[in-house]
């Protein structure tokens, strides 16, 4: 199984935040809380650290152009051969981040279930760079 190439996030919130002055999405959100490891995995983001922390222990969608079903498998694949479980950060669907609706059909089927959420807020401040 081929799980793709490890990717970093942007370098510092800042460059997150300029390559994303929309609502926060999946940009600023890999950049608050980076994994010891990213792997990418289709349109997938996975973060691999071990232990117990969700952040830096989930997969984020980050390219939204395609179908992210079709890589599901391969994200649960990666985490189960990691020893973790799968975590999938998905956002909410009224957001304009509103996920693919047979990504959020194919997590139901699956018996996946909302854990916790989570608001990510952000703002350019006075004076930054942009």
């Amino acid at each position: 199984m081929s799980c793709g190439d490890l990717v970093s996030a942007p370098a510092t919130m800042s460059e997150a935040l300029a390559s994303a002055l929309e609502p926060p999405g999946p940009a600023v959100e890999s950049a608050t809380w980076t994994p010891l490891r990213s792997v990418s995995v289709g349109p997938w983001r996975v973060g691999l650290s071990g232990g117990f922390t969700r952040c830096a222990n989930t997969a984020v969608v980050l390219d939204a152009s395609g179908d992210p079903t079709e890589a599901l498998d391969s994200v649960e694949r990666l985490y189960a051969s990691n020893g973790l479980p799968t975590i999938l950060r998905v956002p909410a669907a009224a957001s304009p981040q509103a996920p693919d609706p047979r990504l959020l059909r194919t997590l139901d089927a699956r018996g996946y279930r909302t854990v916790s959420t989570t608001r990510v807020l952000a703002r350019v401040l006075d004076g930054a760079a942009r």
